[in-house]
């Protein structure tokens, strides 16, 4: 009988991108095990959400390094070591351990995977100044090797490795880990939902990150498609000038229920990236019902259908022309919109929750998610096809 499953994560600080995984499946696990979250550090409003849901809390008090998120998350990072537990690990014997985190080494029965440091370091160099750039490309060979060395004390410690995805699998098979499923990192399909009324479609919805292709955004506002920009991890000048600058509008920072209604009201959204192991803006953006125009590679080529929930273009120039054209089309019809939902749902959390368990409980059952094959929009020549126009609970 299992009845406690205890998460290790990285600092708690906001449900973005890599906290979103632990926080989803702690809930949707919750009502059937004494979950327990353990931290390096955990916000008050995270900490608050996860005892509303029925997860306890552990915060383990170790204090943030001076510095800005991203750099403080690093040097808890390179930290890692210091921080290790061994076999002694007090909460090995309370029941399986999942392993959210890249800066907590402890005893395992699954780590997580959801994309290498470096890779992340490299995909941020385009956004950075001139100096830092330079700084981070020099440093890149010590960072891998010190990756490649963490990575082995990670996999030594744990019984599999799962991904987020087929193509983070690749990464860390490329590095001498053995993965060995894909379980998608989840999403709320309960609030990121379509709207009720019509949708306006009167714009096309793009995020702003340090992954973002920011070329890909300036031909998008030269070849006039009007763009809303959302996102909070680009503090940054875009470097579109007065002239394009006016055709973009570029929102402030939003919740997750106005953000679902951004997705829902646009015509299609478009996310262009450099390097994307996973990619939750497809995803949210489908659960909304509302097709992605993306680039047929890494993680948003393994959940957006091309001609049914979106398009996957080859390269930077074939999204821009792909857009514009899409734009002058008009709406996509309600065929493409309920396609997009349904896609979504599989992702949703109680699903990958459902899947969590089974790896859990019963490692030998089919609990790895398998991907479709990547496939390419329909080319440039022709029109672009789309349908229609608590506590003591236990399990065995």
């Amino acid at each position: 009988m299992v009845s406690t499953v205890t998460f290790l994560c990285d600092p708690l600080l906001n449900d973005f991108g890599p906290s979103r995984p632990p926080l989803l499946v702690a809930r949707a696990l919750a009502s059937r095990y004494w979950v327990r979250v353990v931290s390096l550090r955990v916000g008050a409003a995270l900490r608050r959400r996860l005892r509303e849901a029925g997860v306890d809390v552990l915060d383990l008090g170790i204090p943030a390094f001076p510095a800005s998120p991203s750099v403080s998350y690093f040097l808890d990072w390179i930290a890692t070591p210091l921080r290790s537990f061994g076999p002694r690990f007090p909460w090995a014997e309370t029941g399986p351990v999942v392993n959210f985190s890249n800066t907590l080494l402890a005893p395992s029965d699954a780590w997580y995977v959801q994309g290498p440091m470096g890779e992340a370091l490299q995909d941020i160099r385009p956004s950075l100044p001139p100096a830092r750039a330079l700084t981070l490309r020099l440093g890149l060979p010590a960072v891998n090797w010190w990756e490649s060395s963490l990575l082995k004390r990670f996999q030594a410690l744990t019984k599999v490795v799962v991904a987020n995805s087929h193509y983070g699998s690749r990464l860390y098979e490329s590095r001498g880990i053995r993965v060995a499923g894909v379980l998608p990192s989840p999403i709320d399909v309960e609030v990121f939902r379509p709207p009720r009324e019509t949708p306006s479609a009167d714009y096309v919805l793009a995020y702003l990150g340090k992954e973002t292709d920011l070329e890909a955004l300036r031909l998008l506002a030269r070849n006039h498609v009007p763009l809303k920009v959302f996102g909070g991890k680009f503090s940054g000048d875009l470097g579109f000038g007065p002239d394009l600058g006016s055709r973009i509008e570029r929102l402030p920072w939003l919740d997750d229920g106005q953000l679902a209604r951004l997705y829902g009201h646009a015509r299609f959204t478009v996310f262009p990236f450099t390097t994307e192991p996973f990619g939750y803006i497809p995803l949210e953006s489908m659960a909304c019902g509302t097709p992605v125009l993306s680039y047929a590679k890494q993680g948003p080529a393994e959940t957006i259908v091309a001609g049914r929930t979106g398009w996957l273009a080859r390269d930077r120039e074939e999204l821009v022309t792909w857009a514009a054209h899409l734009w002058q089309q008009g709406s996509p019809g309600p065929e493409m919109r309920e396609a997009c939902r349904k896609r979504a749902l599989p992702f949703g959390f109680p699903e990958i929750g459902r899947r969590w368990e089974a790896l859990l409980t019963d490692p030998g059952s089919p609990w790895s998610w398998e991907a479709p094959g990547i496939t390419r929009g329909p080319g440039l020549l022709k029109t672009p096809g789309r349908p229609g126009g608590a506590a003591g609970r236990s399990l065995p």
